[in-house]
């Protein structure tokens, strides 16, 4: 009897905090993102003004690879934006439950990309889903 009351307690603060507790899931896979990033791939993948600096840099240096390769991240992360604002005005979804689901799915096509991919490429899924 008191295990069940234990459970349903419980519910009735999720249902209560459930804006808040959404809130920590939300900025605990950004900050994972972020750091998975940094440690796996030396590179921030939501940091698109260090990206853009960088693909300035092998401009410069007429790295014609590099720069291709930091302008398909700058067009992945600006679709990202473009579709997510699309989705929001034009449909009715539950965005942030989306979200979630699309942070999961980026973070596991990073994770299994084959080992020999250059590093950057890994970061092209979390391009998309920071935006």
């Amino acid at each position: 009897m008191f295990l069940e009351l234990e459970k349903y307690e419980s519910m009735g603060i999720i249902k209560k905090n459930g804006e808040e507790i959404l809130h920590y899931i939300m900025t605990f896979m950004g900050g994972f993102m972020g750091l998975y990033a940094i440690c796996a791939f030396e590179n921030y993948g939501s940091a698109q003004t260090g990206n853009l600096m960088n693909m300035v840099i092998h401009l410069v240096e007429e790295n014609t690879r590099g720069v291709l390769i930091r302008g398909g991240a700058f067009v992945l992360f600006c679709t990202g934006i473009a579709v997510s604002w699309l989705l929001h005005r034009f449909f009715t979804l539950p965005m942030r439950e989306i979200s979630l689901l699309v942070d999961a799915v980026g973070m596991a096509i990073s994770a299994f990309m084959p080992d020999g991919t250059d590093p950057f490429f890994h970061l092209y899924p979390l391009f998309v889903v920071t935006s």
